[in-house]
């Protein structure tokens, strides 16, 4: 979960992949997404939901008053299930959830690190005309704040060390040359 005032996101985590039969055709394919991602959103998104918003006690440290949202993060992209046609083959959660694979999950989160992380998360859940499109929610929440284009520091950092180690060792292998 993760907690804001005035906000809670309920995150859970599908590490299977489509099966092969989801990977040959449509019906194969949601067939596999209800199994998987539909019992994200009616079993686990919504029952929690459901406990905290009643004040049980193993939600005791969550505000049950605040705003719930759902985040339903996939090992694979499953763009199409955010879209209208899709979704309407999936339960209802009852509650506004988001479905992002994790390289989506990456760019919002790193999006989130600057601004209004809270905004964002509502952005990447409201449903539009065209449905959820996280990507766009993401960019924009960027755009507004002036950053081009969203960084992971901790990539960034990580990237910067291994170029300055790449440089140091580059010009330690050939003395007497300068760069």
């Amino acid at each position: 979960m993760i907690g804001y005032p005035g906000l809670t996101i309920i995150v859970e985590v599908k590490s299977a992949r489509v099966a092969h039969p989801g990977r040959l055709d449509m019906d194969g394919y949601l067939a596999d997404a209800e199994k998987d991602v539909g019992d994200a959103m009616k079993r686990q998104i919504k029952a929690t939901a459901d406990l905290i918003k009643a004040g049980h006690p193993a939600f005791r440290g969550i505000d049950p008053g605040a705003e719930i949202r759902g985040m339903v993060v996939t090992a694979e992209p499953h763009y199409m299930l955010n879209s209208p046609m899709f979704r309407s083959s999936l339960p209802d959660s009852g509650y506004p959830t988001v479905i992002l694979s994790l390289s989506e999950l990456e760019f919002a989160v790193s999006a989130a690190l600057v601004g209004d992380p809270a905004g964002l998360f509502r952005a990447l859940t409201d449903w539009g005309p065209n449905g959820i499109d996280a990507n766009a929610a993401a960019s924009a929440h960027a755009a507004h704040l002036g950053e081009p284009k969203p960084r992971n520091p901790l990539l960034q950092n990580a990237a910067a060390r291994g170029w300055a180690k790449m440089l140091e060792v580059g010009s330690a292998a050939s003395p007497g040359e300068t760069p």
